[in-house]
């Protein structure tokens, strides 16, 4: 079994077996943005975006957090990290998934946006390439993010599009906080559309050196109240400062 774990560095324990397990551990408080500055960033995004907020979630969470391995998913922290936070996000708003009702989210639509997207799997192929020895099939799986995204949706049988993006970041702006903004663009065209009813909005990055980690915010959105259809009255959530 291969063991990783991404706080910065990779470890592979056997690279003799087939199964590889990938965990994602946030080990400093500095580490990232703290968790009630990232909790205000999405709940302001969305209000920036003018759209209601039913759920949030992010990654890390406290020190030491970390990911659990997903099979099918393998040597990245990316595609892990991505589901940790849509689940986190999700069953605060719903519960566990097979516990939810499933009609409650036919009409929700699921957008990702990552600026610099799965960089160690594109690593692990380049370096298998460069060495002229075999690329796991499963990383050619995995470096579409539509595997990612076609788990979520599979997982909670989210019914609405999907849609993956890459955005240009300026320089100094915090990665996960301006994919965020630019995914939440994207909401508001698919609710406006009438394309979905709510969206799970999601911006993870992995690591790109020793002095950063990985980084994940997902909410869940609907329309404002002034333009919102008959589905229901969920209530949006507070600032941490108002609780």
């Amino acid at each position: 079994m291969i063991g990783v774990t991404t706080s910065s560095d990779l470890a592979i324990a056997d690279s003799s077996a087939t199964d590889i397990e990938v965990t994602s551990t946030s080990t400093s408080t500095s580490t990232g943005i703290a968790a009630d500055v990232k909790a205000a960033t999405i709940i302001m995004a969305v209000r920036a975006a003018g759209l209601r907020l039913l759920s949030h979630g992010h990654w890390p969470d406290y020190p030491g957090d970390s990911v659990r391995p997903i099979p099918g998913f393998i040597l990245s922290s990316f595609n892990p990290l991505v589901i940790e936070v849509a689940e986190r996000c999700l069953r605060r708003h719903l519960g566990a998934p097979e516990l939810s009702d499933p009609s409650r989210l036919a009409r929700t639509a699921l957008v990702l946006a990552s600026a610099s997207g799965d960089r160690a799997t594109a690593q692990a192929i380049t370096d298998a390439a460069s060495a002229n020895t075999r690329v796991p099939p499963l990383l050619f799986f995995q470096s579409n993010p539509n595997a990612v995204l076609g788990y979520i949706t599979s997982r909670w049988a989210l019914g609405g599009p999907v849609v993956s993006l890459s955005p240009i970041i300026s320089g100094g702006l915090d990665p996960a906080a301006a994919g965020l903004a630019c995914a939440l663009s994207e909401a508001v065209l698919l609710l406006a559309d009438g394309d979905a009813d709510q969206v799970l909005v999601i911006a993870a990055e992995q690591a790109h050196n020793d002095t950063t980690s990985d980084n994940a915010l997902a909410t869940l959105v609907t329309h404002p109240v002034s333009t919102a259809p008959n589905i229901g009255t969920p209530t949006e959530l507070p600032l941490p400062s108002d609780a």
